[in-house]
């Protein structure tokens, strides 16, 4: 029967972090939540639940899009949102400096900085890059995010994107 089982799961789950919270505080880390399942975020909840008096620190990463994955994201409990804003230009110029050297060309930070606009794992994908010398090459982690990116657009916002808007 699925549904005892995964009854019995979740109650195995929640008798672990009761344990292990017990024994000493507990840290669960979700990366990337926005690509997670809901077996996974209803386990959590029922955590989160179980042991509300004890110490456990659920930390959950995830782009925007964790509002149209999850909706109703652990909305009866305790929670605290941290939003990230993109890095300015002087940390992101101080970033590129502290890992390629104060030698890097002024015209290569530049051109990282303004390729990056802003966004911390891509100026961190293009410094790996340029660091092997192969800084003219697109990330391949920043070539999936954005392609997974565009398999989330419904097809017509996708041909726009791939094609662009057409013109009579």
């Amino acid at each position: 029967d699925a549904v005892l089982l995964g009854d019995q799961m979740r109650r195995a789950w929640e008798d672990l972090i009761l344990a292990e919270s017990a024994a000493a505080p507990v840290a669960l880390v979700l990366e990337d939540l926005h690509w997670g399942d809901l077996s996974t975020v209803r386990f959590v909840d029922a955590a989160l639940r179980t042991a509300k008096e004890r110490p456990l620190l659920v930390v959950a990463t995830a782009r925007p899009e964790i509002r149209e994955t999850f909706p109703s994201l652990w909305r009866d409990r305790a929670t605290d949102e941290l939003n990230l804003s993109e890095l300015s230009a002087p940390a992101s110029r101080k970033l590129v400096r502290e890992i390629l050297g104060p030698g890097a060309a002024p015209e290569l930070v530049e051109r990282m900085i303004t390729r990056a606009g802003g966004h911390a794992l891509h100026l961190e994908e293009l410094l790996r890059a340029a660091a092997l010398g192969e800084e003219d090459r697109a990330p391949t982690s920043v070539v999936a995010m954005v392609e997974a990116r565009i398999d989330g657009l419904d097809v017509a916002a996708r041909m726009f994107w791939m094609e662009g808007p057409r013109v009579a």
